[in-house]
């Protein structure tokens, strides 16, 4: 649903593309410089980074549930919380 570039690229927050194409990246709070990417999910939170093929996004779910298996707080709680 995000406008594009000539590349294909959807981008949310500063980034610096050399020959990268195709990618969804959303980094709001820091510079990401992406070199000969193509295909690719980058969303960098203050929680954490994920990075996935786009043709696999629908594997995040196997991230959540070992983080759930661990017993790592990520799984459920966010950093940030709005009230």
């Amino acid at each position: 649903l995000s406008s594009r570039d000539d590349k294909g690229n959807a981008v949310k927050g500063e980034t610096l593309l050399h020959d990268t194409h195709d990618c969804y990246i959303d980094s709001p709070k820091r510079l990401t410089a992406c070199v000969g990417l193509s295909n690719l999910i980058i969303v960098d939170t203050e929680d954490a980074l994920l990075v996935a093929d786009k043709s696999r996004s629908q594997e995040v779910k196997n991230i959540y549930e070992t983080l759930k298996h661990q017993g790592h707080e990520a799984y459920k709680l966010h950093r940030t919380v709005l009230r």
